[in-house]
Parts: structure tokens; sequence; C-alpha cells
């Protein structure tokens, strides 16, 4: 949630909203504002992705804890699931119905072994897969 305040100006200008976690992923937007009265913004570009994507799991290499970033240009049912190397499921993250946007899971592997793994993204329209590794 962001909050503006734009007493007595009206106008379209850009906004760069940057972000950075704890780990130092970094991710920022541009988007374009017009404040039509100093109590009402407006936003004019999507704030959600164009396309379905599973980004690089961070840190790959891992140690107990990673991040998977996705993102949905629409509502789909999502699944994420961790799979180890002969194919059985080890976590199941996410089961759900999400709204168009970009997400961030946290995988927790504390009580993982270390090894190859597999995380799948998949939705009625898109599946990806990705390894990583995880050494304790």
């Amino acid at each position: 949630i962001a909050q503006f305040s734009a007493p007595n100006w009206t106008g379209m200008t850009e906004v760069t909203f940057a972000v950075e976690d704890s780990l130092g992923a970094k991710d920022s937007l541009l988007v374009n504002v017009t404040v039509t009265n100093p109590s009402q913004i407006s936003l004019q570009d999507k704030i959600y992705p164009e396309s379905y994507f599973l980004r690089e799991i961070y840190p790959n290499p891992f140690n107990s804890t990673s991040l998977i970033f996705f993102g949905l240009p629409e509502t789909a049912n999502v699944s994420i699931t961790i799979f180890n190397v002969i194919g059985e499921r080890v976590a199941q993250l996410l089961y759900e119905k999400k709204l168009p946007g970009y997400y961030k899971i946290n995988w927790n592997a504390n009580d993982i072994p270390s090894g190859i793994y597999i995380v799948k993204m998949e939705t009625a329209k898109f599946i990806k897969s990705q390894k990583c590794l995880l050494i304790k």
C-alpha cells in the first residue's frame, strides 16, 4: 500500500516504486500517476505482469531458506510444488487461487536433506520448472 500527498498540485508524473528485501533482492516498477485534484490519485499503468513468470530462486544454491518469486497477469489457480530428483513430491508450498500481481514465497527447507530439487509452478495456462540446490 502506498500513500501520496499532493496538496495544491495536479498533473501527470512518473513514480518509481523500488523495493529491496533483507537478502538484497531488488526490483522496481515505473508507474505513470495522474493527480486530478489534491485528494485523488489514479495509476495509469498496469500494476501486474503482462505474462506469467517464475523467476530464479534466490539465493541458489541456498542453505535452509530460499525465496520464490512469480507473477500472474490474470486471476488463476496456482500450484507451487517442490520435487526431489526422482520425482517425489517433497513440499506443496502453494495451491490456491490468486489475483493478478507479483508474489513471493519463502521456502523453509530446514527439514529436507541437502540435494537438488525441482520447483514447479503450474496454472491452467502456464507450467514452468527450475532446479535449485540445497546445501546444509
